[in-house]
């Protein structure tokens, strides 16, 4: 993991990173494949909602956004993101919360890197070194699906914002975390923060047509009526000299 030696470190995140340096040097040989694993970023909560649209004085509210593993074959000990990013003229991280997958059923705590504000870098919007976590003992997963980590975000400007997460690794086993990275495909998200005049962006044309056709339709009708009166035999004239 590479962290700006300028950059003051608590204890705690040192102490994590010294333990898990081994997994930042690892060469790709002997991979244990994850059939079709696969990281996302989705909306909090959910399992594939990766274009979240905030709207109506979003200006101060706060999303949740979870990165979340599935496609799940076989257990492994550690993973990785290196790169966690997002639009700091949009949006301010302001928390990360670790996920229930690595440790919820093995019995075993885990070793967690980037909930520390200090790796917080809210002027380029990222998370210096991303997002790191291994088991404290020999054993592996045993979910096939589930969340990595949880990350807030506070508004903070009307836009859009990418939510970035690349460099996905997993490591099978303890006694290979120096030779056996396995690659995990990254899925990014999108949010959309709307302002109140710009509400209309977010609906399709096809809602949108019609409800601009309709006043137009009864000023049409409106004239032919008017017309048809005009026409009738037996419409009202006034008396003539």
């Amino acid at each position: 993991m590479l962290i700006n030696p300028n950059k003051l470190l608590d204890n705690q995140t040192a102490q994590l990173l010294a333990k898990s340096a081994s997994l930042k040097v690892a060469p790709m040989e002997n991979i244990v494949h994850l059939s079709n694993a696969f990281i996302s970023v989705v909306q909090s909560g959910s399992t594939n909602i990766s274009q979240i649209t905030v709207t109506s004085n979003p200006i101060g509210k706060i999303v949740k956004i979870d990165i979340r593993i599935d496609n799940v074959s076989a257990g492994f000990w550690a993973w990785s993101l290196s790169t966690v990013s997002w639009n700091p003229a949009i949006m301010k991280l302001t928390d990360v919360q670790e996920g229930p997958f690595l440790a919820d059923n093995t019995g075993a705590s885990a070793l967690f890197i980037g909930n520390s504000p200090n790796l917080w870098n809210n002027t380029r919007g990222e998370i210096d070194g991303g997002l790191t976590e291994a088991l404290s003992t020999a054993v592996t997963s045993v979910d096939s699906s589930g969340v990595l980590a949880t990350l807030t975000f506070k508004i903070t400007n009307y836009g859009t914002s990418q939510i970035t997460v690349s460099g996905a690794y997993t490591v099978a086993s303890l006694s290979q975390a120096t030779c056996s990275p396995t690659d995990v495909t990254c899925n990014n998200a999108t949010i959309d923060v709307l302002s109140n005049n710009s509400l209309s962006s977010a609906f399709p044309s096809w809602i949108i047509a019609p409800i601009v056709m309709i006043p137009l339709f009864g000023v049409l009708a409106y004239v032919w009526k008017k017309k048809q009166l005009r026409r009738s035999p037996h419409a009202i004239h006034p008396l003539t000299n």
